[in-house]
Order: structure tokens, then sequence, then C-alpha cells
């Protein structure tokens, strides 16, 4: 909500170039550059800026910032609605797209009513607004902070399948079951206070660590477009990288994605329900890349086999409370790297152990 800068635009744009980030760019509904109430002329305004003036060639953009919580927030009057939020989606949207047709829009961005029931913000939005949504989006923050164990974080996998399925459900039903579905923010709590984070899976934790290791999997398997968490670095213990510069196991865990796994995805069976396998096909096409978290409080001997492939399997140890990629390449000795509690402590990243 706080007004921001063509600068800052400026920053943020050339930030997420030298990465090589996909820059989204969220047109404010609160509060425009100067603390005026928005308009859809200023949101316009801005993409020119953005694509017109400065040539960013910026495809995505979102309207807004969990609107649900609006009202909740005293942002808006109590009575703010579904409606009301499309309502000013739709005029911003078609405001945007006449600047900049290409673009595409991310929404509605909702913090957590998408549920059954009096709490649904997404069926009403999607009925009405659908036809402006390019990629349907929603956030995620499963745990309060209080609920934050290493115990909940492990079954949190299940839930979030589940969750996903649901809210497909309703982008069906509202009929735009054909678009992409985002999850553009999410960590194991929404409260990253260092006063409360003092749980074994509090935000920063290796517990807290292998959550998003279990989340990202569970995202790559059910296809969603992007999965965002909050956040690369902050005050808080949200961040992946501590205020110090510290690498938090949270940032090993999707290094260790970055690293050992490849563009291709593969289905995976037989995993037992408290391990979380994810596999897929190398770049080269020439090896099987499996990501394996253990969340549980025993170690386990899995044989994993490429069944398509004779001859292509191995049997490993996966130790408790552990993050593994194994690469089983088609001719060759496989390898193995693995992160642990222990490595935490450390403050060592993954080690290769073989």
């Amino acid at each position: 909500p706080e007004p921001f800068s063509h600068a800052e635009i400026d920053a943020a744009i050339a930030y997420a170039k030298s990465v090589g980030a996909e820059p989204l760019l969220q047109v404010p509904l609160l509060s425009d550059e100067v603390g005026a109430e928005p308009s859809a002329d200023a949101a316009a305004a801005m993409v020119e800026y953005v694509n017109v003036t400065q040539h960013y060639g910026v495809r995505y953009f979102s309207i807004g910032n969990e609107p649900d919580l609006y009202p909740d927030q005293m942002d808006k009057p109590s009575s703010y609605s579904a409606n009301d939020a499309c309502t000013a989606f739709k005029a911003f949207a078609t405001a945007m797209k006449a600047v900049s047709p290409e673009i595409k829009i991310v929404g509605p961005d909702l913090s957590w009513k998408y549920q059954s029931g009096a709490n649904d913000w997404l069926t009403p939005f999607l009925q009405n607004c659908g036809d402006q949504i390019d990629v349907v989006a929603i956030h995620r923050y499963p745990l309060d902070p209080t609920m934050s164990t290493a115990a909940r974080a492990r079954g949190d996998s299940l839930s979030l399948s589940s969750t996903i399925d649901a809210v497909r459900a309703k982008m069906t039903a509202a009929g735009v079951g054909d678009k992409p579905l985002a999850v553009t923010e999410t960590n194991i709590t929404w409260d990253g206070d260092p006063a409360k984070s003092v749980l074994d899976a509090s935000p920063g934790t290796f517990p807290a660590g292998l959550w998003v290791a279990d989340t990202f999997g569970v995202a790559l398997t059910k296809q969603l477009w992007t999965t965002a968490f909050w956040s690369i670095s902050e005050g808080w213990t949200l961040g992946f990288i501590s205020p110090s510069g510290q690498l938090r196991p949270a940032y090993h865990a999707l290094k260790l994605y970055a690293d050992h796994f490849g563009p291709t995805l593969l289905a995976v069976s037989g995993a037992p329900s408290s391990i979380g396998v994810y596999a897929s096909r190398s770049a080269a096409d020439d090896a099987t890349l499996v990501v394996v978290v253990n969340h549980s409080t025993s170690d386990y001997d899995l044989t994993l086999v490429a069944d398509d492939l004779a001859g292509v399997n191995a049997t490993r140890r996966f130790p408790a409370s552990s993050l593994s990629a194994l690469a089983l390449p088609d001719s060759g000795v496989p390898t193995l790297t693995r992160y642990t509690a222990d490595d935490w402590a450390a403050d060592r990243p993954p080690q290769n152990v073989e």
C-alpha cells in the first residue's frame, strides 16, 4: 500500500533482469505512486511507462494484492465484496490491455478466501471476471505461527494437493478450467516475526526447508504455472536469505531443484506416504533425476527404478529428516547429493555424498 515511484520500478526490473527472472508487476488498488486513490487510467499509465516509454517488455501484470483482506484490514468498507473487487479489476485490466494488448493479467491473488461456503471469493470473482484473467492466482500460508511444527509440516503436502484440486474444480465450474493456476505467494506461515518463530518448523528452520522442498515438488507434479515463495530476503524469518546473508534451508531446498532437476516431469508411483519423491528427465535426456524429501523421523531404504529403462535403478538409504537428489544416468554411476539437519547446524550447503 505504500506509494512507489518510477525509479523503484526501474530498480525492480533491473534486478529481475540481472538474476534472470521474469518480472510480474503488480499495479496498486489501494494507493498510487503519489498516495492517491488509484484509477484505471493510472494503471494504464504504469503499463505505458514500462512497455512503451521504457520498452521493458514486461509480460505479466497483476492488479491489487489480496483484495479479500481489504475489508478485514479496513482498507475498504466492511461491505466490500468479491463483486466490488471484480468491478475494479475489470476496469483496470481493460485499460491496461488497451495500452499493451500482449500483456497477460494474473489474479486475483486472494489471500485465503477461496474456500467453500461463505469464505469463497474465488467463485464469484471468476464467474464475473474470469474472462479478464490469463492466469488464475492465489496465495497460500497454511499454518498459523503458533502451529508451525514439524509434525504439521510433514502432513501439509496432502493438504496442498487437495487445495489445488479444489481450486481447479472451482475454475472449471466457473468456465475457466483451461487457464493456468499459480500460487504467487506462499510460505509455511504468514507471520515471520522472530519473536513468534520459536517452533521446530517456524520459518528459517530445517523442517521449514523440507516443507519448501515438498511444496515445490507437489506444485511441479500438479503443474502449477508458478510457485512464488515469500520471500528472498527480509528482516523477518520468512526470507530465504537472512539479513546477515546466511543462506537458510529453504534457499538450499530450491537450489537443489535448480541444480538437480530436469525440465521434463516424470510420474512417480509406489512411494511411502511419508516420503515425497519427485522425478524428472535431464535436459540432455540422458539421466533420470529424482528429489527425495524424507520428512519423517525414520530412515528409509528405497529402491528407485526407471520403468522404461532396463537396468536403471538404485537402492539408497534416505535418512530421517533429509533432502536428497539422486541422479540415475542411462549409463554410468548414480550420484547422490544430500542435505541434512547436521548440514544446517554446520551452515553447510547440500553435500555430494557419492
